[in-house]
Order: C-alpha cells, then structure tokens, then sequence
C-alpha cells in the first residue's frame, strides 16, 4: 500500500466519524447524565477525527519538500 492509499483511506474514515458525530449531535438528551455522555463522546470522537486528518495530511505530504510535518508524528 502507497502513502497516497493509505491518506486515501484515513480521509475515508474521517468522512465516516464526521458522519458519527452529526449523528451523536442530533441526539436529545432529555437528562444531565445524559448530556454528559453524550459531551464525552463527542469530545473522543473530535480527538479522534483530528489524529485522523492529521496522519491523512502527513501521508499526502510526506515527500514534498517545504511541507512541515506534525511534531506529535514524528520519531
């Protein structure tokens, strides 16, 4: 699999948690405790949809030259 797949791929799963958190945002939570829940995940599905993205750039820019690269990425 090529860098170019692979940021193919990730962008694919980004549309698909961007998808998941409309849907979570839509929900109604009639108690508190529920508002939270729903506060919670919607905070670990942002975190996720941002690494997400973040590794999608760094795959499609890997090899050009004045690109800089996510430091929270590198070895």
């Amino acid at each position: 699999m090529t860098l170019t797949q692979l940021s193919a791929s990730y962008r694919h799963e980004e549309e698909v948690l961007r998808c998941r958190i409309r849907q979570v945002r839509e929900l109604s939570a009639p108690t508190r405790q529920e508002a939270v829940v729903k506060q919670d995940r919607l905070r670990v599905l942002e975190a996720m949809r941002r690494d997400v993205r973040d590794v999608a750039v760094l795959c499609e820019r890997y090899y050009d030259r004045g690109h800089r690269r996510n430091c929270r990425y590198s070895i």
